[in-house]
């Protein structure tokens, strides 16, 4: 008997299986499809870079990067040619640049020069002063800019003297000292920041 119940039972379920099969095959649901024939491209291509990227003259743009101020010490040269620090109570930082003669230079790595800048400098000279020359990237680099020290008395009597820069190339302000025979004058502190 229970042989008979486990037969009908597989005659059962073969039964539902051929019948859910049988179903199948006529539904078109179930059926696997085909990809969909490719249809030719009908759009219009792409704009080339050129026509896609055009400018007229008055819409041209143009992005400079301002750099940030710089303030730098006299004596905080990187490279240097006869100056040496003179040490000072009234100097900020307690030291200036000193000891400086005809043909001295001292050079500032860091300074961006590639656009006009403006050189505040705090300075001394118990001399008749001199000229402080700013350089692009060389002692005898390209002069950007000149600016006269006055005697102001004393090498602790200070005076702040400005000048504005022309663009250089180069990221190093180079100061190369003229004036003559004899100690010319001191460079305590200057701030170098762009014009305009």
């Amino acid at each position: 008997m229970t042989v008979g119940i486990a037969a009908l039972l597989l005659v059962g379920v073969a039964a539902v299986a051929l019948t859910v099969l049988s179903q199948s095959e006529r539904s078109p649901a179930a059926q696997p499809t085909a990809p969909p024939p490719s249809t030719p491209l009908t759009s219009s291509p792409s704009p080339s870079p050129t026509t896609a990227t055009t400018t007229t003259a008055t819409s041209t743009t143009s992005t400079t990067t301002t750099p940030p101020p710089v303030s730098l010490e006299g004596e905080g040269y990187q490279d240097a040619a006869g100056v040496q620090p003179a040490y000072k109570d009234q100097a900020s930082g307690g030291a200036t640049m000193g000891y400086i003669e005809e043909g001295d230079w001292a050079a500032y790595p860091g300074v961006p020069l590639t656009v006009p800048l403006t050189v505040t400098a705090r300075v001394s000279s118990a001399s008749n002063g001199g000229t402080i020359e700013f350089r692009d990237g060389a002692a005898l680099g390209p002069l950007l800019g000149t600016v006269q020290v006055p005697g102001t008395g004393d090498w602790a009597s200070f005076t702040t003297v400005s000048t504005v820069l022309s663009p250089g190339s180069s990221d190093t302000l180079v100061l190369r000292f003229t004036g003559g025979p004899g100690y010319l004058l001191d460079v305590d502190s200057f701030e170098v920041v762009a014009t305009g």
